[in-house]
């Protein structure tokens, strides 16, 4: 008896009467109108650009190593949805036209931008740049891929490439 209690109080619906006295649809009791998401396919709600993206390089001198060039990434991601927030959590360089030496760690990171927000993924510290990447071989190109989820736990990714631009 009790389990056919629960059963029915389960798959109980309400209705109600509109305004003009009309009667409105069921609705399951303690619901909200809520939009609908994408849960099905588990793609991010998110639309996510990269406003700027560039590279600058110079030739660093180390005393073992000799010469090796520095490369200094800046990165303005916008989400443009306005409609969820995302958490970047990597971002993924890569020295293009170089072979495998081109090829770099991701950076696991972890950064908030609200919805409709921007924000510079990498920030001066002390006057210096958070992230940079070194080569004993130039490139003309790098390729960045920044892996974020969304507020409804969907991931995402963005990618850009930038020519390199060479200071002295």
């Amino acid at each position: 008896m009790t389990r056919c209690a629960v059963l029915l109080m389960t798959s109980f619906l309400i209705t109600g009467c509109g305004a003009d006295g009309l009667p409105t649809a069921p609705s399951m009791p303690g619901s909200a109108l809520t939009p609908v998401q994408d849960t099905v396919s588990g793609k991010s709600l998110a639309i996510v650009s990269v406003e700027t993206f560039t590279v600058s390089s110079a030739p660093v001198v180390f005393p073992v190593s000799g010469v090796r060039i520095s490369y200094i990434p800046r990165i303005r991601l916008k989400e443009n949805s306005g409609a969820t927030g995302i958490l970047i959590t990597s971002i993924d360089f890569h020295l293009d036209d170089i072979g495998a030496t081109g090829n770099l760690p991701k950076w696991p990171v972890r950064k908030r931008i609200e919805a409709g927000g921007t924000r510079d993924l990498i920030e001066d510290v002390y006057g210096e740049a958070e992230f940079e990447m070194d080569s004993s071989l130039q490139t003309a190109r790098v390729s960045v891929t920044i892996t974020f989820i969304d507020d409804q736990q969907h991931l995402g990714s963005v990618s850009a490439v930038s020519d390199v631009m060479i200071s002295q």
